[in-house]
């Protein structure tokens, strides 16, 4: 047993250890990002949360869920402007919420975006996004994650959903008592679930979800919980009901449901035969052969489009009836009133915006402008907002709003909570940056006001627009010698976001870089998505 002298000693010590491991964490003095708040990176350092197990809990929200739907781009949605496309049910969470209508995912695909919203870095720093998509660098322990904050502030934390890049995340895993993200992959590389959870495949993926989420609700309607739900749809393939086709298609319908799937199937094989060869062709890695083939798909590619987006407004729909199931059994439970509901997506979808089809590989407004809307417990109204944010702030706006006070000092998008609770526009920010892009050649980009700049890394060629006067980016103004002081502002933002990243990965990492690379079994989930050759 430890004297009284040592153990004072002991505690001496390690309240030394803790200053000095927040000393060397914390933004060093002088940063540009320190001296201003509501920038891309002005978040500001606040105390660890407490573990002393005696300590009351804060908890003035008692259940959130945070809802993400893949591959939604904001412009689909109804609340945005699109009459096409009917969302009656999260239409009806937007009337009650604080919508953002200019929102922004930090990169065009998933792994990348959905690390920066539960850690609340960028890309730049947390190394989820590496050029290598299988690779993933591993955040110290010293760095907790959204889950991990709240479940040590008393909540607990379930995730649901399926997509292969948050399935095999071990970053995203981290501070969830329930982690069901799927596929899953057994020893023989077949699929399997948990043993009281049913099989997911991509044809019931939103069915099963809800279900496991409904299940999940009903275990924990006594308990403080916090809920990531993740719907995979709309992403492709695309296999929507062909009730949720009908009610939409412009398309002549199949006259029976065979032949519908038979539809589906045939565009599905020509989508899938298409993206894997466009995805060669832009890492350069094509054969003579191949580019003659992607050539020929093409042309067929070209017909299928109509039904393409088609069939992803469908899903839309489908995923919409699916929130819907949801909502009532939070109703039924009386939950709904009291929760926190928080909507957003990982990314858009391009459908030749740009004279590309899907995601990943560029940095417009399709790809990285996404819903983002908060319903507060309680709320009988909403509010529109109009600023610009991004949802890299959805963890340290979660942490406020449920009285964690306890933000890291790398947190790197200011929270909106005051914005959220008041229905007022957030302060402007100087600049956000996106980047990442899965494939081809690297690209980042910089938001500042209305001006967006994009740069290629490789041949450094650059673009800007004024989205106030062009929303869809079609008059590259990098060459306007009118806009000499906006390219040069854009330039010294980034150069000042990738040092200010440069000088926090040193302090992070002591050292090497941790990677996590996949396995056999991981590499046959990638590929069974068409992720890798």
């Amino acid at each position: 047993m430890l004297s009284t002298s040592k153990l004072i000693a002991l505690v001496a010590a390690l309240a030394l250890l803790a200053v000095g491991v927040w000393f060397y964490v914390r933004p060093a003095p002088g940063d540009a990002r320190d001296e201003r708040r509501g920038d891309a990176g002005g978040g500001t350092a606040a105390s660890a949360p407490s573990t002393d197990p005696e300590a009351p809990p804060r908890r003035p929200i008692k259940r959130v869920i945070l809802l993400t739907i893949d591959t939604l781009r904001a412009d689909v949605l109804p609340i945005y402007g699109n009459t096409r496309v009917a969302t009656p049910n999260l239409s009806a969470i937007a009337d009650q919420s604080v919508v953002f209508d200019n929102a922004y995912a930090s990169s065009p695909w998933t792994r990348p975006t959905a690390v920066s919203m539960m850690s609340g870095l960028p890309s730049g720093i947390h190394g989820a996004a590496v050029k290598e998509i299988e690779v993933e660098a591993v955040l110290p322990d010293s760095l907790p994650m959204l889950a991990e904050y709240m479940k040590r502030a008393g909540y607990h934390t379930g995730a649901i959903g399926y997509n292969p890049f948050l399935s095999r995340s071990p970053n995203l895993e981290r501070g969830f008592d329930r982690f069901d993200m799927f596929p899953r992959f057994g020893p023989n590389g077949a699929k399997h679930g948990r043993e009281d959870d049913p099989v997911l495949t991509l044809e019931n993926t939103t069915e099963v979800l809800t279900t496991l989420a409904l299940n999940y609700i009903d275990r924990h309607a006594g308990d403080d919980f916090f809920l990531w739900l993740h719907y995979y749809d709309p992403h492709n393939p695309y296999v929507p009901p062909r009730s949720a086709f009908e009610s939409l298609s412009r398309q002549p319908l199949p006259d029976d449901d065979e032949k519908y799937f038979e539809k589906i199937r045939a565009l599905n094989r020509d989508m899938e035969l298409f993206l894997r060869l466009e995805r060669m062709r832009l890492d350069a890695t094509i054969t003579a052969s191949g580019l003659q083939k992607l050539k020929e798909v093409v042309v067929g590619i070209r017909k299928w489009v109509p039904w393409l987006r088609d069939f992803y407004l469908a899903e839309v729909q489908h995923v919409d009836h699916a929130i819907g199931r949801v909502v009532e059994k939070l109703k039924a439970l009386d939950l709904y009133d009291d929760t926190l509901i928080v909507v957003t997506s990982d990314h858009g979808e391009e459908w030749g915006d740009h004279g590309k089809l899907e995601h990943g590989h560029s940095l417009y407004q399709e790809l990285v402008h996404v819903p983002f809307f908060v319903k507060r417990p309680q709320s009988t109204s909403g509010a529109r907002l109009t600023e610009s944010v991004s949802i890299v702030s959805v963890m340290p706006t979660l942490l406020e709003l449920c009285g964690i006070t306890s933000l890291n000092p790398a947190i790197y998008s200011p929270s909106l909570a005051e914005a959220i609770l008041r229905g007022k526009e957030p302060d402007a920010s100087t600049y956000f940056v996106f980047d990442s892009v899965m494939y081809g050649e690297p690209r980042v980009s910089v938001l500042s006001g209305t001006m967006k700049y994009i740069r290629r890394n490789g041949t450094m060629i650059e673009e800007l627009y004024d989205l106030a006067a062009d929303p869809k980016e079609r008059n590259n103004l990098a060459s306007d010698a009118g806009q000499a002081e906006a390219l040069t502002n854009a330039r010294s933002y980034l150069e000042e976001h990738e040092a200010w990243c440069e000088r926090f990965k040193k302090k992070l990492w002591d050292g090497e870089v941790k990677l996590t690379r996949p396995d056999e079994e991981a590499k046959k989930l990638l590929r069974s998505h068409g992720y890798l050759k």
